[in-house]
């Protein structure tokens, strides 16, 4: 709560108005008057004639946006006291360049070149200070007479601090962006080593958008604007800095969300996006050598108030509504970032007053849009450190299981050898026996024989399934084994008659083991048959479909045996898990074992309806069609 209430109190500060008004009284001088000119062309009129001048026109706030013109302003100061007051007069925006006159008693007593100079010639420390240190006698009064020019927002109007109240100002000043640059910077290392660890791309992504996004913030261009000379590089160096920070934004969002197997209109928005602010970056690169370049600026601050802004703020209600991974994290960052550039555009166009927020508003923004992100980026980290000890589990696990088959192959081999060859005599003996009396006994024999077979094929392919490399891949039609799936799992059920829609392709192509395919199959609909007789269902129905998609081939195997019990429903993949009384909780295991390490595929299940629907996603570089 304290802290909640000290973010509440730093805020307000930030927010605090320092603007005067005409007739108030400040403690140390009162403004008697303030009053805005404009001059079209340029500055062609003198500080005597403002001074003296009733006919000009006052400024609106409409006029307040990018120009070259001339704007004028006068603002009159009276010490009424009996003591000599000193009190400083500053300008909120330092990169215009202002001209100051200061009268009094009609007489020049001061002449000041402030703001950014154009050349590096006329570069000083005095310039970037953007204030001037006034002296008032008793009873005396002073007339300060301005032209401004600007490349960016004109602000006109000044604002008047008692010396402690300025220096308080500065000192908050440099703390704050003390503070934003260190924690920037923290949040860099904690993203280095991240990346470091997991080599995922998103992580450099956000590498790169911190850097840039640092880089954009004005005191750190102040630096560079000193290396590199010249206003119009000082915006040069900003708009690039933007433009790839913008970029790296999309990109982190693309990488980190998958949106282009999860959803394709994003993609294409994010990738539109990307492509832009890469132009724009190289556009802004080219005015280095081609000045007039510069002049897009305006087209690209539309570009992002129109289209990125409300395309950015929708895409963040959108990752909330799917939810997905920390969908919360990301959209706060949003806002924060989004959010605090609305608020800057809004003050830059002239129609909110410059104060400390608006000043440092994207900075904080950008602070805790970062600090979000991080957030986000370290949850993701920690469930990557848990997938990868459950993996390493799960590895444990089939390692031993595989040791376990291994032992029994080893053991049942033998026996069922010699039940083989006893049975190959035996049939042998029967072939010449008179058909008549041992048609019965021949067609058990021949039974066990192929169930015997069927034995031997079930340990080959569970010993395939756990070995470590496995060579037998080849293209197998998907139709064809699901057939041969189906006509072994539901022959044991044929007094159970079930009803079995078919929608697949013919020409379907998959690569890999396809007996270890089938046997996954076969353990996918014996579940449903064995649900079915557990259910009493009276109308039992099996539907398989198969499709593709530009990345995919999707086959969906649903049942209507009344669902899956088990909460999580995804835990059914795990092992030892069962929804039967006397399951093993290994079939769904080696499933999505043999779906996922054998076909590079994954494979996901839901209750739907009345039953239970699995949707197993096989990448197409591992599907085809027949040629």
């Amino acid at each position: 709560m304290r802290m909640l209430l000290l973010g509440v109190l730093f805020l307000g500060l930030l927010h605090a108005q320092t603007a005067v008004h005409l007739g108030e009284d400040l403690g140390y001088v009162r403004v008697v008057e303030g009053i805005d000119f404009t001059q079209e062309e340029q500055c062609a009129l003198s500080p005597q004639t403002i001074l003296t001048s009733t006919t000009l026109s006052e400024l609106s706030k409409s006029n307040q946006g990018y120009s070259g013109a001339c704007f004028w302003t006068r603002l009159k100061l009276v010490n009424d006291s009996n003591e000599t007051r000193r009190f400083i007069l500053t300008h909120p925006r330092e990169i215009n360049h202002l001209f100051v006159t200061r009268f009094e008693n009609d007489k020049v007593v001061g002449v000041h070149t402030l703001g950014y100079p154009d050349t590096a010639a006329h570069r000083s420390y005095r310039s970037f200070l953007n204030n001037i240190e006034i002296v008032l006698a008793p009873h005396a009064t002073q007339t300060i007479v301005t032209a401004v020019t600007s490349y960016d927002t004109v602000v006109l109007h000044w604002d008047i601090y008692a010396m402690h109240e300025f220096l308080e100002i500065q000192y908050l000043s440099l703390i704050l962006m003390g503070v934003f640059s260190g924690i920037f910077i923290m949040i860099m290392l904690f993203g280095g080593v991240l990346y470091h660890v997991t080599r995922k791309r998103f992580y450099l992504y956000f590498l790169l958008y911190l850097l840039f996004g640092m880089l954009s913030q004005s005191s750190l261009r102040y630096y560079l604007f000193h290396v590199i000379g010249g206003l119009e590089n000082y915006y040069v160096t900003g708009a690039i800095f933007v433009s790839l920070f913008m970029l790296f934004w999309h990109l982190l969002a693309l990488e980190y969300f998958g949106l282009k197997e999860r959803a394709r209109v994003w993609y294409a928005v994010h990738l539109f996006i990307v492509g832009a602010s890469a132009l724009l970056a190289l556009l802004f690169t080219g005015a280095f050598f081609y000045a007039p370049l510069l002049g897009i600026l305006p087209y690209s601050i539309y570009f992002s108030m129109f289209f990125v802004l409300p395309a950015d703020l929708l895409f963040a209600l959108v990752v909330l509504k799917r939810r997905y991974t920390t969908a919360l994290y990301f959209a706060l960052a949003t806002l924060a970032s989004k959010g605090m550039f609305f608020y800057f555009l809004f003050t830059l166009s002239g129609n909110g007053e410059i104060t400390l927020l608006s000043r440092y508003g994207m900075s904080i923004g950008n602070l805790l849009s970062s600090l979000f992100l991080g957030l986000a980026l370290w949850v993701w980290f920690d469930h990557y450190q848990k997938s990868l000890k459950n993996a390493q589990e799960e590895h444990k696990k089939f390692t031993m299981i595989g040791s376990a088959i291994s032992f029994i192959a080893h053991q049942w081999r033998q026996p069922l050898s010699r039940m083989g060859a006893s049975l190959m005599h035996l049939q042998s003996d029967i072939e010449h026996t008179p058909q008549k009396k041992l048609i019965s006994l021949k067609e058990e024999v021949e039974e066990l024989v192929q169930n015997v077979e069927q034995i031997n094929q079930t340990i080959k392919d569970i010993q395939s399934l756990f070995a470590i490399h496995d060579k037998t891949d080849v293209p197998f039609g998907l139709y064809d084994a699901l057939e041969s799936a189906i006509a072994l799992c539901l022959r044991d059920h044929a007094t159970y008659p079930i009803a079995i829609e078919k929608h697949i392709a013919r020409d379907l192509m998959l690569t890999g083991n396809p007996k270890l395919f089938e046997q996954a199959m076969i353990n996918l609909l014996q579940n449903s048959a064995q649900a079915f007789v557990e259910h009493s269902i009276q109308a039992p129905r099996l539907e398989l479909v198969a499709h593709t998609t530009p990345t995919h081939l999707i086959l969906e195997i649903a049942d209507n045996a009344g669902g899956i019990a088990i909460k999580p429903i995804e835990s059914i993949f795990e092992l030892y898990v069962s929804s039967k009384k006397e399951g093993t909780g290994l079939g769904l295991a080696i499933v999505k074992k043999v779906i996922e390490q054998k076909f590079g595929g994954t494979i996901s299940v839901r209750n739907e309806g009345d039953g239970v629907r699995f949707r197993l996603y096989f990448l197409l570089r591992n599907a085809s069609h027949k040629r």
